[in-house]
């Protein structure tokens, strides 16, 4: 049990629990993940510090994180990859977690035109930022993130750019003719894929993490 130490910003959580109230761990750390509920990630964070809890979360990455890290709500396609990549490789010891991932976001963002295979990630929002990555259990099971900053209908471009990618790895899209020309294409499904309307990135491209993300 976790105490609610902290500002209750909405969500399931702040609906049935009140400041100084005590919550269950499990439950909080199902509604981080299935309604992205940022009252329930405020806790933990709060209780944890949140420059340990920051500290914590570098051990699932090679990559040379910034200092801003520790201190700020930021990630990269680079880091976020390494992430999703742990959960795959160690997925027998992230079973329950992966599960929450399958039930998140309603039905929205890398799921909505999906419906025929399982997705299990995480999506956030915050400050123009949208962004959702995860692991796409198709004929080919691959890892895929897009990342969006200060674009309309943001969510609907995430749903399109994951129906064009999961319908590369079946064979049924030819993705040079999505890219525009000079970009460098999609060859790998394992890549992240970012910049606004673009199906590739940059890997230590920082951005502002998503909502509880």
């Amino acid at each position: 049990m976790l105490k609610t130490v902290t500002k209750q910003v909405g969500g399931t959580t702040a609906s049935l629990y009140s400041v100084g109230d005590y919550v269950p761990l499990d439950f909080l750390l199902e509604q981080a993940i299935v309604n992205s509920d940022n009252t329930a990630v405020n806790i933990l964070i709060k209780n944890l510090g949140y420059s340990n809890a920051r500290k914590d979360i570098t051990k699932y990455t090679d990559e040379t994180v910034p200092e801003d890290f520790y201190s700020t709500n930021i990630t990269s396609a680079g880091y976020s990859y390494d992430v999703i990549n742990y959960l795959y490789e160690h997925q027998e010891s992230y079973q329950k977690l992966i599960e929450d991932m399958k039930k998140s976001s309603m039905g929205m963002y890398l799921k909505e035109y999906i419906t025929d295979y399982d997705i299990a990630h995480k999506y956030g929002s915050y400050g123009g930022y949208v962004h959702d990555y995860g692991i796409v259990y198709g004929e080919k099971t691959y890892l895929v993130g897009i990342f969006t900053r200060n674009i309309t209908d943001s969510d609907k471009v995430i749903a399109q750019v994951s129906l064009d990618i999961l319908n590369y790895t079946l064979g049924k899209l030819d993705v040079n003719t999505l890219v525009p020309s000079g970009t460098e294409t999609l060859e790998n499904t394992t890549n992240n894929t970012s910049n606004e309307t673009n199906a590739t990135t940059e890997a230590n491209n920082t951005t502002e993490n998503g909502s509880s993300a």
